[in-house]
This record gives structure tokens, C-alpha cells and sequence, in this order.
């Protein structure tokens, strides 16, 4: 359930991708990929992601769960800095979930945890290079999930610690380059995923501008490579990242993401000791998802 819970971080906080403000075309003809930030302004998202995870322990399935979330958030530009610096806060407006698995317990132990999500207002203050300096509001959030249930804040931040919630934020705002580019230009960014209990995912992204028609960006990226860190330096286990790719449309005139589209599927196995025998057996593992974000003005 874990791989299911990290899976949607991103989904909650990458849905603001972009930068700081510029203009939609330099005097060379290339085209600057960054957001027109303004004080006050509000722009809304709503993002689908559809993820799968099948597990199988000693060659038997274990589970099938199939979550699918639809997440409804709204940003607001409280601050913009002289030098390409921002301040913005992001509340979660809705978080629908939508279970299928052999495992029903399971998936729905998934989708009450995101569910709590709903409702709580965070804030980003970004550097000029879109990197996540601060992020606020996630202690306070834990605070009234005990208020309302004790015990509740800590089960959440076993599973979805503020460190998480902040990385998540940074894959969000620190990834277009920072300087005008021409039509074929590619570049290059690394990201890390964390895939509790297997290790840290490594990858090396490329993104290509493919085309500009309209006054849109049109960009793809896939993974050039990966490697999967272990946890505590143990013993590497068997992962094949089957596909890491995807399509943005940035809308040059409005200054901001129009839509995200991304695929992630992956397999592999690993020998854990059980919970509840200390004996080893091998997991094996494949999990595929899918998210699809629209960015639109705020009603």
C-alpha cells in the first residue's frame, strides 16, 4: 500500500508545474517555459490518477490493488519576489477515490488516508529556480488530525511524512530550464522516488520540446536511465522500469501549464522477512499508473 500512497504524492503536489515569470518568447526566437506568477492570481487543477500494484509472495498472489483518485486543488499567488522568487498556497479542495482490488481492505485503507488530505491548506515558498525552500501548514494539519482523532496524525505521518509531501513539491515547480530554448531543444533533470520498502529510484529524465503550435508548448520526456538504491545498503533486488514517460502542453500566452499527461510501470522482486514469521520469502512486485492533469482558471 505504501508504493500506492507515494505514487500519489506527486500527483497532489506536481499539478503546478512551472517556474517563475517571464516572458512566452525571447528576442531569438526561442520560447521561455515559465509561469507568469502574479500576486492574488488563482488558477485551479484537477488531476486522475489511475495506478495498479500486484503483488505475488512465494510465487502465490498476495494482492491486486487498483485505486484510482481524482484530486481537486486550487493555488494562489500570495507573494511574487523581484527576483523570480514566489510564495503560494495550495488547498486541497477534493479527493474522490475509486477502489478495485482482490484486497478491498487494503484499497480502501489506501483511500482514507488520502481521503484525510481533503481540505487541508499548505504553502510553498519557491527560490528563483523553483526549488522548494519551505513548506508550511503540514504540522499544523497533524495537529487537527489528532484534535479530531487521536492517534490519526501520527498513522498518517507513518505513511505520508512531511519530507515526502516537500520532495513531491519540488518535482512539481524545479523542472523546465532556465533559458529560452528553440524547437528540438532537449534537456535533462534528475528525479528520485522513494519506493518504500524496495529502496530509491534514480532517474534521469530527458524532455524534448517537440513543437510550438498556437501559442502551445508541446513537450515529451521519458527516462534515459535509472538504478534503484537499496535501503540500508542491503542487497539489490531485481527491478526493470518498463516505461517512464509522458507529454506536457504549456500555454505560452496565459503564462502557465495547461495539461500533464505521464506513464509509470515497473517490476521486480525483492526477499523480505515476514512480519509475522521472521522467515524470508520473495516478493514480487509490478505496479503501472497513469496521471492526467488540466490546469483552468479558478471558478
Amino acid at each position: 500500500m505504501r508504493l500506492i500512497l507515494l505514487g500519489v504524492l506527486a500527483l497532489l503536489v506536481a499539478t503546478a508545474l512551472g517556474q517563475t515569470p517571464g516572458p512566452a518568447q525571447d528576442s531569438d526566437g526561442g520560447h521561455v517555459l515559465r509561469w507568469k506568477f502574479k500576486p492574488k492570481d488563482r488558477f485551479q487543477t484537477e488531476s486522475v490518477m489511475q495506478m495498479m500494484q500486484l503483488r505475488r509472495v512465494g510465487g502465490q498472489l498476495q494482492a491486486r490493488d487498483g485505486v484510482q483518485v481524482t484530486t481537486l486543488a486550487t493555488f494562489t499567488v500570495k507573494e511574487v519576489g523581484s527576483d523570480g522568487s514566489a510564495v503560494l498556497t495550495q488547498k486541497i479542495d477534493s479527493v474522490r477515490c475509486r477502489i478495485d482490488g482482490q484486497l478491498p481492505a487494503s484499497a480502501t485503507a489506501t483511500a482514507e488516508i488520502l481521503t484525510r488530505l481533503q481540505g487541508a491548506t499548505f504553502t510553498l515558498t519557491l527560490d528563483p529556480d523553483g526549488k522548494v525552500q519551505q513548506f508550511d501548514g503540514y504540522a499544523d494539519f497533524i495537529k487537527q488530525l489528532d484534535k479530531r482523532r487521536p492517534g490519526e496524525g501520527d498513522a498518517f505521518k507513518r505513511q505520508i511524512p512531511e519530507d515526502d509531501m516537500k520532495k513531491a513539491s519540488e518535482e512539481g515547480f524545479a523542472l523546465f530550464p532556465d533559458k529560452s530554448i528553440q524547437v528540438g531543444s532537449t534537456w535533462e533533470r534528475s528525479a528520485t522516488v522513494n519506493l518504500v520498502p524496495l529502496g530509491a529510484l534514480e532517474v534521469k529524465l530527458e524532455y524534448t520540446l517537440e513543437s510550438v503550435q498556437k501559442g502551445k508548448a508541446k513537450i515529451v520526456f521519458s527516462a534515459k536511465s535509472s538504478e534503484l538504491r537499496p535501503m540500508g545498503g542491503g542487497n539489490k533486488p531485481d527491478f526493470n522500469l518498463e516505461d517512464r514517460s509522458g507529454t506536457i502542453v504549456f500555454d505560452l500566452q496565459q503564462g502557465r501549464l495547461d495539461s500533464y499527461d505521464s506513464k509509470l510501470r515497473f517490476n521486480g522482486a525483492v526477499t523480505l522477512p515476514s512480519a509475522d514469521t521472521g522467515l524470508r520469502a520473495m516478493l514480487e512486485f509490478f505496479q503501472q499508473q497513469q496521471v492526467r492533469i488540466k490546469v483552468r482558471a479558478a471558478r
